[in-house]
């Protein structure tokens, strides 16, 4: 009985470290050498590191509407093998029209190809899928002021947002997210702050779990 005490209390022990979850890739603007280029389809690139507002550290990575343009924040290649359960979470402000859209992509194939996150895939509490799979100011109405386009945000405008990857990513080799700033509105920026974005994370549940149980299950009662 002592025997299977412990081994049950080690067990316990494995299973509860097991909830934490393996980071494949993160990115929160700090230092000198980022894991996320900036491309724009038209026009100057519009992407670009922001002391104003941030989560922690001392950036955020922001970007402005720009007229007739699209804009793209992209992240290197990371890789998700052995996991079908794929999470995203990234805090972010987004102050722009209504009209206009910030939305994200991913790609499972290195960039070749790029499939849009939907509001089947959104575990967060804002609007984004009723307002058409995108993020603006009217995602959270009240907490982004929408009834002022040209109202500048505060630090406690941060909203946290996630995302279930897992049936776009499982055990993939070479995936990358982009997150997209378009003028869908054709009238630039309307005088909105624009879209900032800190703290990217994606992870994979731990392995510790299943091993655990591999390991455990011979002795039990």
């Amino acid at each position: 009985m002592k025997r299977f005490v412990l081994l049950l209390s080690a067990f316990l022990a494995l299973l509860f470290s097991a909830n934490a979850q393996t980071t494949v890739f993160s990115e929160d603007f700090e230092g000198t050498t980022l894991s996320v280029t900036s491309s724009s389809q038209t026009g100057t690139n519009a992407w670009g590191l922001s002391s104003t507002f941030k989560v922690s550290g001392t950036y955020s990575d922001s970007a402005t509407v720009a007229l007739g343009d699209t804009t793209y924040l992209t992240t290197n290649s990371f890789a998700t093998t052995g996991s079908s359960i794929v999470s995203l979470q990234f805090k972010h402000i987004c102050k722009i029209d209504w009209m206009d859209a910030a939305t994200i992509e991913i790609s499972t194939d290195n960039g070749v190809t790029w499939v849009p996150l939907t509001g089947a895939h959104y575990t967060g509490s804002s609007q984004f899928g009723s307002i058409g799979n995108k993020f603006a100011s009217h995602a959270y109405p009240i907490d982004w002021n929408a009834a002022a386009p040209t109202a500048i945000p505060t630090s406690s405008w941060w909203k946290t947002e996630t995302f279930n990857l897992s049936t776009l990513a499982p055990n993939k080799a070479n995936v990358k997210l982009r997150f997209v700033l378009a003028d869908a509105g054709g009238m630039g920026s309307n005088g909105t702050y624009g879209w900032l974005i800190d703290d990217i994370l994606v992870t994979v549940p731990s392995q510790q779990e299943a091993t655990a149980i591999r390991y455990f299950m011979p002795y039990a009662l």
